[in-house]
């Protein structure tokens, strides 16, 4: 199953001459990268379509409702796709939440998909190639980017335009997506916890910068 929430890779110009916006879906993703229809059956669903900065937690409770009711209707993974800038983030909180086997796993794309090298087309697949694969089950959420996949708790977004732009802290990638199959390179040695119950109503945490 693979559902959308917007950010850099479903921007398109609304008009010949205007700017960037999330537009495309998650079929019209799909249906750029034509190597998806040999993985199997896909569904899709559109989560949202806003940048990044937009995404609230209201967005990513909808996410993980969405994809815990894709596994439980029989999807072997979820992919979703989302903007960088505060995928991190978004990938932390559903980790949190994530109590299934089925590896739920978030991508996006540094370059929009008109851009002549965009990196769309080719995350997109290799999120989806782990999210099919055996080895990634049970791990949580995971973060696919420029064929690296990372653990939802330890990676950081660190550069605004390369993509290779994520990484983990004090560690390195957990594997990397090589010729079309999954190989995981290490895992921690402690077993993840328990999901966290939903919270209904999120407590309000006001956050003050010092300059």
């Amino acid at each position: 199953a693979i559902g959308s929430m917007g950010g850099t890779i479903a921007m398109a110009p609304q008009s010949a001459g205007e700017g960037l916006s999330p537009t495309l879906g998650a079929a019209e993703l799909i249906a750029a990268v034509p190597q998806l229809e040999e993985l199997g059956e896909i569904s899709t669903g559109a989560i949202c379509n806003v940048g990044s900065p937009s995404v609230g937690f209201d967005d990513a409770l909808a996410a993980h409702a969405w994809a815990t009711g894709q596994v439980a209707a029989g999807a072997d993974g979820v992919v979703i796709t989302h903007g960088t800038d505060t995928l991190e983030e978004t990938a932390y909180l559903l980790d949190l939440l994530w109590e299934h086997e089925a590896p739920l796993v978030l991508t996006g794309a540094m370059r929009a998909p008109d851009d002549p090298v965009a990196d769309g087309p080719a995350n997109l697949l290799a999120a989806a190639l782990v999210a099919t694969s055996r080895a990634a089950r049970g791990l949580g959420a995971l973060l696919v980017m420029n064929d690296e996949v990372f653990l939802a708790g330890r990676v950081r977004k660190t550069h605004s335009f390369a993509v290779d732009a994520f990484v983990a802290p004090w560690g390195t990638a957990v594997g990397r997506v090589i010729e079309g199959a999954l190989e995981i390179d290490w895992l921690p040695a402690a077993d993840r916890a328990g999901a966290l119950a939903r919270p209904e109503c999120p407590a309000r945490v006001a956050i003050l910068e010092a300059g």
